[in-house]
């Protein structure tokens, strides 16, 4: 006898699948190592970048508020896309998005994505 499985699209902080009997012994808490990276990536290339003073004050600002929700037992997706969003306009506005190109969005990408469908907004700035 055999079973077929036909799972359709899914989407969760954590799926968990099995064919048979399943113990989950932690299934809480988030994962934030790459993004983490992206963050100190980030910090960087801000670093590097010309930009004018008050341009660097808020992305500094909003990346300070990305760092500690990453460092959150349970991330504030929303509070992380909000961070991610406050910086993309920031650095856009100073045409740095422009001039270091892939150094700054690529990190920005990534937390975004992290943030899941809280960063999706984020995520079309960076288009």
């Amino acid at each position: 006898m055999s079973t077929t499985f036909n799972i359709g699209s899914q989407q969760a902080g954590a799926l968990y699948q099995a064919g048979g009997d399943q113990t989950i012994h932690h299934g809480g808490g988030t994962l934030s190592i790459e993004a983490l990276d992206a963050a100190a990536d980030l910090r960087t290339a801000l670093a590097a970048t010309d930009l004018p003073a008050p341009a660097r004050q808020e992305a500094e600002q909003a990346l300070e508020t990305v760092e500690t929700e990453l460092h959150a037992p349970v991330p504030d997706k929303s509070a992380l896309a909000g961070g991610v969003e406050r910086i993309t306009r920031a650095l856009g506005q100073a045409g740095a998005l422009a001039s270091a190109g892939e150094a700054l969005a690529g990190p920005l990408r990534s937390i975004a994505s992290f943030a899941g469908v809280a960063g999706a907004a984020a995520l079309r700035l960076l288009l």
